[in-house]
């Protein structure tokens, strides 16, 4: 149901990764020395001068002293990164580089270390509910770019570049790490080329990092202290040699081509090609023509009443490229662009990346033979580590219903606040003018937080391939939240939070009111549960909704059952919808999944989604999707080759987002060339 309207961070990508839980922490080897280390308390980051190795550590997951020796340490009592409370878990990291790597070593004591998540085991991988390691790393120590690396105790990595990537290797690159679980927690080392990331030019510089430990036997985030959002608290590697990296030329292309047939014995044959390079140090150039994705699945929204429109998440690589540089709208989840809106097209071309340290620039545009044609973009400038102003555009051009939207956001950081402010204006062929004006304040600090957001949106406000949901009205949003952790008795977490909502037409007269209350407790037996009460009044309708959800466990992407129930009344119509859930890994390296949700409402509706996944190895995997809402059925199965150096294959039976089923066979293969 409609989640209520929330501001976005100030950056968004640093809020998800440091809230994503993970890092990199590293401690002496031997059981002597871990005794004799010192692990103090401090709300304070780290400022410590650089080294660069002489010897190179060898990456095998297994940390001696010996080898670290003439890396830079730091070592402290770990605290709950959404409460600044101490947890009792303990870490250690050690940084060291040399001119073509840095180096990473890690190790956690865990107050429960038999109870340690590595099921994970491939490269570039999402490693949610892994106990995990995360080196968030800003190059250019400006708080505009940062690069997250992560890795788990059985060397699985994570990688996400600033600007965002596509997940071919050829594009995206890699990391090398390793791990091992130990008798008090666990451990691991990985170097990362510096080649990977943006970097500044050459010459002493000072980077900004954090590191953050996921930890799932408390399914919380640990740190050596919490920034609370505050960039301004990351820890500084100071004096660093950045080395003169010099960025290949090379053009890299991935063309597809594939073949099969339907149902009638037709054949359905295409090809099409995607390109990267780069354009100086910091700028990427990517293209598309005739893209295809056929071989992607959809995000698939659930029967969830809403007021107002949902959109699922975007999963196709072009537009994956370079999309944190392209920000259209932070404030309340409403932006000049969403991808979603396009679908098909027929050629495509995305550029981003760094002017210099303080400004950053993306730009994509799409071309379709049926006229439809798009331009987005957006520049971003740091005026310094604690306050900067984004402009950013969306353009579409089609007959009778063109549109141009502009917006420029501004934000400051002062201690524990977030000031923000943000104008945009819509002019469409069919709407004519429209703006919009939002400002307020985020305070967060000590596991409270709390938002004040003013607005006005006009009704004609229309961003034709953006996200408005709600347009047409002027008034305030207030969210107050706060979160607490525990170390005695059966709870690890619980958190509590209200939202109001209090808006009139943006010409006068009633729009939305809006009371919603939640609490969450996490037990220490894995058991998650959510208690949510709301009352909405949107223009004469009044809907009320009480709902219940539960996990065990609580954050296990692997192993687990879900259950919901909302119950209430929408439209003076008995409303009520149920949930059921579940993940279950029946042997090692297959995953299986399945949810339904019964909806009552007026008439009734249900969703089926079973998924099955199995991991032959690192780069081999069969897997498929069964959709069914109402009487309409889907499904699909595949085979895949990916994720390594070289070619990529698909062998698809169905279509993986159509509504039915499509009695079809295809494979397809991508081959990548550079030249």
């Amino acid at each position: 149901m409609d989640a209520a309207l929330e501001l976005v961070n100030h950056r968004v990508r640093t809020g998800r990764v440091h809230s994503k839980l993970g890092v990199v922490c590293l401690l002496l080897s031997g059981g002597a020395a871990v005794a004799a280390q010192d692990f103090p308390v401090s709300p304070n980051p780290d400022t410590i001068t650089a080294r660069k190795v002489t010897s190179a550590p060898t990456i095998d997951g297994t940390i001696e002293a010996a080898e670290w020796s003439g890396a830079i340490t730091s070592s402290r009592s770990l605290v709950s990164i959404n409460t600044t409370k101490l947890t009792g878990d303990k870490g250690q990291y050690w940084i060291g580089y040399d001119d073509e790597y840095i180096y990473i070593g890690a190790r956690i004591l865990l107050v429960n270390p038999k109870k340690i998540n590595a099921d994970e085991f491939r490269q570039n991988v999402s490693l949610r509910g892994n106990d995990a390691v995360t080196l968030l790393l800003d190059v250019h120590g400006t708080a505009a770019e940062f690069n997250s690396f992560t890795f788990n105790a059985s060397g699985a990595t994570q990688l996400e570049l600033a600007g965002g990537r596509a997940s071919k290797q050829e594009w995206l690159g890699k990391f090398d790490a390793a791990g091992q679980i130990t008798e008090t927690g666990w451990e691991g080392e990985a170097k990362i080329a510096w080649s990977l990331m943006s970097l500044p030019s050459e010459g002493t510089r000072d980077l900004k990092f954090l590191i953050d430990w996921y930890a799932s036997y408390n399914q919380q985030g640990l740190s050596f202290h919490s920034t609370q959002g505050d960039l301004t608290k990351m820890h500084t590697l100071s004096d660093v040699d950045v080395p003169k990296v010099v960025k290949s030329n090379k053009v890299h292309v991935l063309p597809y081509v594939y073949g099969g047939v339907d149902e009638d014995g037709n054949e359905i044959v295409n090809a099409g090609v995607d390109l990267k390079t780069s354009l100086g140090d910091n700028l990427t150039l990517v293209g598309t023509i005739n893209p295809d994705f056929r071989n992607i699945e959809n995000d698939v929204l659930d029967l969830d009443f809403s007021n107002f429109e949902r959109l699922p998440d975007e999963s196709r690589p072009f537009f994956l490229e370079g999309s944190e540089f392209i920000n259209t709208g932070q404030v309340n989840n409403r932006s000049l662009f969403a991808p979603q809106r396009i679908g098909s097209f027929d050629t495509g071309f995305n550029v981003y990346g760094s002017l210099n340290s303080q400004s950053q620039i993306g730009v994509l545009t799409t071309l379709s033979q049926d006229g439809d044609n798009t331009a987005v973009g957006s520049y971003n400038y740091n005026i310094d580590p604690t306050s900067s102003i984004r402009t950013s555009f969306a353009a579409l051009d089609r007959t009778g219903e063109s549109n141009i939207s502009t917006g420029v956001d501004y934000f400051k950081r002062s201690g524990d606040y977030l000031l923000f402010g943000a104008f945009q204006q819509s002019d469409d062929d069919v709407t004519g003018i429209g703006t919009t004006l939002s400002y307020g304040t985020q305070y967060s600090a000590r596991g409270l937080t709390g938002i004040l957001i003013m607005e006005n949106v006009s009704d004609d406000f229309n961003p034709r391939i953006g996200y408005a949901p709600q347009t047409g009205f002027k008034g305030g949003i207030g969210v107050l939240r706060y979160h607490q952790t525990y170390t005695d008795g059966p709870l690890i977490q619980s958190g509590y939070g209200l939202t109001t909502v209090q808006a009139d037409q943006f010409g006068g007269g009633h729009y939305r009111e809006l009371y919603s209350a939640m609490g969450t407790v996490a037990l220490k037996s894995g058991l998650g549960i959510e208690l949510q009460a709301m009352h909405d009044h949107l223009f004469t309708m009044r809907n009320t909704f009480y709902s219940v959800n539960m996990q065990f466990p609580r954050n296990d992407p692997y192993r687990g059952v879900t259950v919901g129930r909302t119950m209430g009344n929408v439209a003076g119509e008995e409303y009520t919808s149920t949930t059921v859930g579940g993940r279950y890994r029946p042997v090692k390296r297959l995953q299986l999944a399945a949810r339904h949700q019964m909806v009552d409402h007026f008439a009734e509706n249900d969703q089926t989604v079973f998924t099955f996944n199995w991991e032959m190895d690192k780069y081999r995997s069969i897997g498929g999707r069964v959709v069914g809402t109402d009487d309409e059925w889907n499904w699909f199965a595949s085979y895949s080759m990916r994720g390594n150096l070289g070619a990529e294959y698909f062998l698809i039976a169905g279509d993986p987002n159509a509504n039915t089923f499509q009695n079809s066979v295809i494979l397809k293969a991508v081959l990548p060339v550079s030249f």
